[in-house]
């Protein structure tokens, strides 16, 4: 009798601390999974605002930014991409920000997508020179 209960509590404790175990995993991939994310949209930005940068005028500029985004593969975990503001061409610098809406693979209740913003700036480069 003695025997049978140890041999029940191991399965019993078995089985919680592989339900801890399974939850600490997937919580790990969906924190791996944002923090890709995170920085795939800080490179969407940067990208957008290169392109940018090399434009005479605001209207290229914006038209550059907005084809670089377009351009953007999607997955099955990046939902959506896009400007998140206008392109602001300034006299020096040109200011792109983007918005990308992910969802994680294991979402717990309530936390299933996240979106995330990035502002990159870039000089210009793009201008005619005055000879």
């Amino acid at each position: 009798m003695h025997r049978s209960r140890r041999h029940g509590q191991g399965i019993v404790e078995l089985v919680l601390g592989g339900i801890v175990l399974v939850t600490i995993c997937l919580l790990g991939m969906d924190l791996i999974t944002l923090v890709l994310a995170n920085s795939t949209n800080d490179t969407l930005a940067k990208s957008a605002a290169r392109a940018a940068a090399n434009q005479e005028s605001q209207t290229y500029a914006q038209q550059a930014a907005q084809q670089v985004v377009f351009g953007f593969a999607k997955s099955a975990i990046i939902n959506d991409v896009e400007l998140s503001a206008p392109v602001s061409y300034g006299q020096i610098q040109v200011s792109v920000e983007t918005k990308m809406v992910v969802s994680v693979p294991a979402p717990f209740p309530g936390m299933g997508q996240f979106t995330f913003h990035a502002k990159a700036v870039e000089p210009i480069v793009g201008t005619k020179a005055n000879i």
